[in-house]
């Protein structure tokens, strides 16, 4: 269950008042870049949940629709806030990268599953910031399981860490395999022992990850054929499983697609700080960008100025 976002926003900035009482020697922050799993409304920061009224989604999922996260956040700290969805900031890291293509994909695969697409260099979010939504592409074999959007059969329902998660606590997993078997009986399996597990080499462990490459390279053969781009990254909790992720997702697409779609693409790990570089980068590129320079820039500092704090839009 989602914890209520007021209480989430409440513990953010305290831990932030707790950073900044023990480095009192830093000079004060200059903005603040978050992100969020969910996806959001670049243009004011909005969160844009899968869930609706309409699908029937979970109360706790729909309590975080609309939620003024940054509003609140530049409120309380006076400071100017960009937030995104997770995978963006996740995209935006890859595509700073040295040598990075100008045209990528991002994949995060931990609890749930998300994906971020970088076109010439920039982020692209689409019409309605919604772009990368493959988690609640409805799949024909799912099952027709429930998912927490409130429709069924969409891809998280088997392709996501919660969907190991429960292949993993099964009756035959935990019969053969110890590790699990172990976890199980202390504290429980969580999908980053599974990921954990496939590194090292545990043959179900392996077996679900190898399963989970299969089938997402389903979903990215159509993707990377028709957008042909020069890269796709893996990222998210799935990069404790290392390069065996990496390799499998890679030769599984490679079966699907022609050569000319697959000669120049590269599949790579992406990096477990992913979320906090391209987090930061995110707030540097706006902050230094000239339109948003030039409005801070007489006051020496972008911290306090209010045109900034109280600006609805973020993407101007």
């Amino acid at each position: 269950m989602l914890s209520d976002p007021q209480a989430v926003t409440s513990h953010a900035l305290e831990h932030f008042a707790a950073l900044r009482n023990r480095h009192p020697e830093l000079p004060p922050a200059w903005g603040l870049g978050v992100c969020i799993p969910t996806a959001v409304d670049f243009r004011d920061g909005t969160l844009i949940a899968p869930a609706t009224a309409r699908t029937g989604g979970a109360s706790d999922t729909l309590m975080w629709t609309g939620f003024p996260l940054r509003q609140q956040l530049t409120q309380q700290l006076n400071l100017p806030v960009w937030l995104d969805d997770e995978v963006n900031v996740m995209a935006l890291a890859a595509a700073k990268r040295i040598g990075a293509p100008q045209d990528l994909l991002y994949v995060r695969l931990s609890l749930g599953l998300g994906m971020g697409i970088v076109s010439h260099g920039k982020v692209h979010r689409g019409a309605a910031a919604a772009s990368g939504e493959i988690a609640h592409i409805q799949m024909a074999g799912s099952g027709g399981r429930a998912c927490r959007c409130g429709r069924r059969g969409c891809l998280e329902t088997t392709l996501s860490g919660g969907a190991m998660e429960d292949a993993a606590v099964t009756p035959q997993a935990l019969k053969r395999s110890p590790y699990l078997r172990r976890l199980d009986e202390s504290s429980g399996i969580r999908c980053e022992h599974v990921f954990h597990g496939a590194a090292e080499g545990d043959p179900v462990c392996v077996r679900l990850l190898t399963e989970a490459a299969d089938r997402l390279s389903v979903v990215l053969a159509v993707l990377t054929t028709t957008y042909n781009p020069g890269e796709v990254v893996l990222g998210g909790g799935v990069t404790q499983a290392g390069e065996f992720f990496s390799r499998a997702v890679g030769q599984a697409l490679r079966r699907r697609v022609l050569p000319a779609t697959s000669e120049r693409l590269r599949v790579r790990m992406g990096k477990e700080d992913d979320a906090l570089n391209g987090a930061c980068r995110m707030v540097t590129d706006w902050l230094l960008s000239p339109h948003v320079m030039h409005v801070w820039l007489p006051h020496g500092s972008p911290a306090g100025v209010q045109e900034l704090v109280t600006h609805r839009r973020q993407d101007a």
